[in-house]
């Protein structure tokens, strides 16, 4: 009992060292991690929406950064890179080990002839060591300094995968949030073309009862209001996929939007991108974070390089050790006797090695990471040249669909003052059918093509945006 209340205090000392040592974060939400769909999931959606009644593009990416999984993650790939660094760091301190044991000895020697003089029957034998250990490693050929380098810039690395998370989750907010606003536009376009037809078929259906108008101008409306219709079924329906998709962006658990937030009307301006494209090239090589994973790839892989180096150096360690051990012991014979001791001891000292030969492992292991340095330049070589690539496609990209939206802006203006001179000749019957059938035509032809242009005009202006890592036109 006594041994026991001696050491009683290390149970909080135990406690104290796990409680510290545990890495405390803020797991998921419940209703992200049950198999259960019900009104927590709503309730979780609409707490992470509270308060907003319009949803602007740039809220809905602030509240991506918050709430996203995939996002969220990379915060612990970062402290995880981190730990890593930290564990480098240890190889400069001094390893500690201490041992204690116990055990007992049984031994019986029967049938001996002709035993020497007091040889005993039977040996008893209690032992107890003790004994404390240290170790420093004094050179290793600068493995470890080499070690503590790239574990560094693993950071870096894993800060700049968590960039690029963040602008390919602000680019596909903004490609849901644009599509939704389209899937919109074009609903509100084809339910005005169904009213227009119904229109004309509530004009012409009575006129063509009193034998004014041939049968078939009524069922020519008719069939284009369904045509409308059918139409306007499409545009909900990607509307609500455009939905879920940007919920899920969102981390809402509901998996849609809930109410009241609302989308406002896509962003119809044309506006010039407001750098050069040098400028805007050298922004990209700057910000972009596939640049700084790169930069770090190849430091690491130079690192790696030198590391291997080290291998071929002699390793120099310390050492000192501190033993205790305590040994008893009873015989029985002719005679009953016992004896024991106690054997402290204490030794230090330094130790050198070197690897003359091991079949070359070290002289291929060099040239692998040789390779892997080239390989690392090659790609660093790349991923310029992809990224000089990216910026001018992109920028292209911006360009050809502001002229494309500049175009159907002007021609729909036309196009609308057209139908409405053809709708009111058919009206007075100086038109036909054929005619009012082409020019509405022409008129939702091009409001579709005009919205289309002003949402792959927005959607080119994210992607630029996530391969500069900036807001161009931050909201007013």
């Amino acid at each position: 009992m006594s041994i026991l209340r001696s050491r009683c205090w290390l149970v909080p000392v135990a406690l104290l060292l796990l409680s510290g040592g545990c890495y405390t974060y803020k797991p998921p939400e419940a209703v992200l991690e049950g198999t259960v769909f019900d009104e927590a999931n709503r309730k979780a959606s609409r707490r992470r929406l509270e308060g907003i009644k319009v949803l602007t593009l740039r809220l809905a990416q602030r509240i991506a950064e918050e709430n996203n999984q995939s996002f969220l993650a990379t915060y612990h790939a970062v402290n995880a890179a981190r730990m890593r660094y930290y564990q480098s760091l240890g190889a400069y301190a001094p390893e500690i080990t201490a041992g204690t044991g116990v055990g007992q000895t049984l031994e019986w020697n029967n049938h001996l002839v002709n035993p020497m003089p007091h040889t005993p029957a039977r040996n008893f034998r209690f032992d107890s060591t003790t004994n404390v250990t240290a170790s420093y490693l004094i050179f290793d050929g600068l493995a470890r300094e080499l070690n503590v380098l790239i574990q560094k810039r693993e950071i870096e690395r894993e800060k700049a995968v968590r960039m690029r998370v963040s602008c390919m989750v602000r680019q596909a907010v903004a490609y849901a949030f644009d599509d939704m606003q389209l899937a919109a536009r074009l609903g509100e376009i084809a339910q005005q073309n169904r009213e227009f037809q119904l229109k004309l078929h509530g004009i012409v259906e009575p006129e063509a009862q009193r034998n004014l108008r041939p049968e078939d101008e009524v069922l020519n409306f008719q069939v284009l209001a369904g045509y409308a219709d059918a139409s306007r079924i499409a545009a909900v329906y990607q509307l609500e996929v455009s939905d879920f998709a940007l919920a899920q962006l969102l981390g809402l658990p509901e998996g849609r939007l809930p109410g009241p937030p609302e989308l406002p009307p896509a962003d119809t301006r044309i506006r010039p991108l407001p750098f050069s494209m040098e400028a805007t090239i050298d922004l990209a090589l700057s910000n972009n974070p596939q640049m700084h994973i790169m930069q770090q790839t190849l430091k690491i892989a130079e690192y790696n390089k030198f590391k291997s180096y080290s291998s071929y150096a002699p390793t120099v360690t310390a050492h000192a050790r501190f033993s205790y051990n305590v040994m008893s012991s009873r015989y029985r014979d002719y005679m009953y006797s016992h004896g024991s001791q106690d054997t402290p001891s204490f030794e230090y000292g330094i130790q050198a090695n070197y690897l003359i030969f091991n079949g070359l492992s070290r002289y291929n292991r060099m040239r692998e990471m040789q390779a892997m340095y080239a390989m690392a330049q090659y790609g660093m070589a790349e991923t310029y040249l992809q990224l000089v690539n990216d910026v001018r496609a992109a920028c292209a990209n911006y360009q050809n669909h502001a002229r494309q939206a500049r175009v159907y802006r002007d021609l729909l203006a036309a196009a609308r003052r057209q139908r409405d001179l053809v709708y009111d000749r058919y009206l007075k019957r100086e038109a036909s059918v054929d005619r009012i059938d082409k020019v509405q035509t022409y008129y939702i032809d091009t409001e579709v093509r005009y919205a289309t242009e002003i949402n792959l005009l927005n959607k080119a202006l994210a992607q630029i945006e996530a391969i500069l890592m900036v807001e161009l036109f931050p909201e007013d």
